[in-house]
């Protein structure tokens, strides 16, 4: 086997329902209904973020390989800029994808790829999240905790407990074989342990590139 999977119980998820339109509300409830594997991956097989509040990003696709297929799942996991013990672990909220994600797609030429209805629903309530009510957003998407610490990502490049965000191929008409470039930002809730309040932070934007072999 080229990857192993285990049950990894770190994050838990608080609530998986959704209030979308009807028409990708399963779509996005499966995309929700999250298990969480160990999945073995080497450093190549993931790209990062920079840094922000301590943390950063890696984002790679769940087959491990360095490319990504236009089929496979998205995945990603928070690591800590310096190796941090459990007691020190940074207390991370992912608000959905609908607050929580961003995307945007180009082609080989550099063209802008079309999104599909569940990539227009990706993003479309981002701009609203610092504004809006925690529980509100609890109530109406769901939320995923998770925490960073341990090793960084280079020293410990294994993304158990990754969260998967869905497939390239569910966001956008990629109608043509071909190499593309995938851009994807992301923002969540910090948990301040100081006064127990939440603050929302943005991550800086990854970038990653996905195929759709010939003949698919």
């Amino acid at each position: 086997m080229s990857r192993m999977e285990r049950c990894f119980p770190q994050p838990t998820v608080t609530m998986i329902t959704s209030t979308l339109d009807s028409t990708v509300h399963v779509k996005w409830t499966v995309s929700l209904i999250l298990i969480v594997f160990a999945i073995h991956a080497t450093a190549s097989a993931a790209e990062l973020s920079q840094a922000t509040n301590g943390v950063y990003l890696a984002i790679g696709g769940d087959s491990g390989h360095a490319r990504i297929e236009w089929d496979e799942r998205l995945l990603f996991k928070v690591f800590p800029v310096t190796e941090l013990a459990e007691s020190e672990r940074v207390a991370l909220t992912y608000p959905n994808h609908v607050y929580g994600m961003q995307v945007r797609m180009r082609d080989s030429d550099g063209k802008e790829v079309k999104k599909t209805q569940l990539g227009e629903q990706a993003g479309s309530k981002a701009d609203l999240l610092k504004k809006a009510d925690f529980q509100q957003v609890v109530k109406e998407v769901g939320i995923w905790n998770m925490y960073a610490y341990g090793r960084p990502f280079r020293d410990e490049s294994d993304m158990g407990g990754a969260q998967f965000l869905p497939k390239p191929s569910e966001l956008f008409a990629m109608d043509v074989p071909g190499a593309y470039t995938m851009e994807i930002k992301v923002q969540m809730y910090r948990l301040n342990r100081s006064n127990w309040t939440r603050t929302v932070f943005e991550f800086p934007s990854v970038t990653v590139k996905v195929e759709r072999p010939p003949g698919k």
